[in-house]
Parts: structure tokens; C-alpha cells; sequence
């Protein structure tokens, strides 16, 4: 079963579009999920999966893209999208986010995950809210880097599958995996109020 969510990569554009489409392919084969392709250019992509009332914001304007996944419970819509516009203007001009991010996380409650890409831009700035609330993996190999909400759709861009046994005797004793350990060693998960860029 596929998990709502975002879809995100940064790759090599031949292999890596490929890799990409076959992945969106089985993102597809879910008929309780709609997915959907946001943007995408020759060597970044984002998609959408999810039925139509899952809680999502999309902005676009002056060469920047922003997706808000899940809810910012203490502002309004709109002062949430001028804090997320500001991040993506300094990314935009090249200057450092991580301050700007740092202080979203620390000073918002909600579930959220973002995603913000510029054009002509070769990065993404993706983070998230402060216990993760909503849990994204990710894995950079040859090809790139992508992020998701689902491991599933990871499985494309990790051929070589192996289980982490270090991982795996985590959750066998636990119940889950500790820190950005997944039971599949190439692929981790994005800790905690984190910025993935």
C-alpha cells in the first residue's frame, strides 16, 4: 500500500528520469491514491500522491516552487506562505536558509513537511516539523538523491536492497528503528525538525 505524500528527486537526467518514471509507474498502480506531478524539469522532479482532501498547499510565482504538506496550526495560511516565500527567496539568492528554516521549525506548531525548489536551481531545500510528525525517507546514490514519504517508492532507486541488521534487531527489540535507520540499509529516514537540501 502506497502512503500519501511527497515525491521528490534530484538526478542525472537520462538515468535518473528513468528511474523516476518507474517509480511514479508504481506510485500509480494504487487506486486509493491520486498522483500527480507538480514540476519537473531535466534534473528535478516533485509529485504528489493522495485523495483530494489530504492537506496540501502549493505556490508558485517568480521561478519558486513551494509545497506545504500537512498543517501549520498557529498561522494563518497566508503568513505561513509569506515565512515559507521569504526561505525560498534566500535560496533563490543563493544565500544560506538554515537560520531562516531553524527558526520556522522552532517557532511553528503543526505536522508539516515542505519542499521548496528554485528554477535553474541544481538543489531543493526539503524540512520538516519538529518530532517529524509526518515521516519521510531518503537515499543518494549514482543516479541522485530522492525523498518521500514512502519507502515503497525509494525501491526503484535502491536495486541492491539489504536489510541493515543492526536496524533489523532494533525493531525485532523495540518495535521500531532508532535515529535515521530504516530496516533498508540505503535507504534512512530525515530525523527531526531537519533541513534535507
Amino acid at each position: 500500500i502506497a502512503v500519501p505524500g511527497f515525491h521528490a528527486a534530484l538526478f542525472e537526467p537520462a538515468e535518473g528520469r528513468a528511474l523516476w518514471a518507474a517509480a511514479m509507474q508504481e506510485q500509480r498502480q494504487d487506486p486509493l491514491l491520486q498522483t500527480e506531478g507538480l514540476w519537473q524539469d531535466d534534473g528535478h522532479a516533485v509529485a504528489f500522491s493522495g485523495h483530494s482532501a489530504y492537506p496540501r498547499q502549493v505556490w508558485e510565482g517568480d521561478g519558486v516552487h513551494i509545497l506545504l504538506e500537512g498543517a501549520v496550526y498557529d498561522l494563518p495560511v497566508r503568513d505561513v506562505e509569506a515565512q515559507l516565500r521569504e526561505i525560498a527567496a534566500a535560496l533563490k539568492a543563493g544565500t544560506d536558509v538554515d537560520s531562516l528554516v531553524r527558526s520556522f521549525i522552532d517557532s511553528r506548531d503543526g505536522d508539516f513537511l515542505v519542499v521548496i525548489h528554485v528554477d535553474g536551481r541544481r538543489d531543493m531545500a526539503v524540512f520538516n516539523d519538529r518530532w517529524a510528525s509526518l515521516p519521510v525517507f531518503y537515499r543518494q546514490g549514482p543516479f541522485g538523491a530522492v525523498i518521500a514519504r514512502s519507502l515503497r517508492f525509494l525501491l526503484p532507486w535502491a536495486p541492491d536492497v539489504r536489510f541493515d541488521s543492526l536496524a533489523l534487531a532494533e525493531f525485532l527489540s523495540l518495535g521500531h528503528t532508532l535515529g535515521a535507520r530504516t530496516l533498508i540499509s540505503s535507504i534512512s529516514r530525515l530525523l527531526p525538525g531537519s533541513l534535507c537540501s
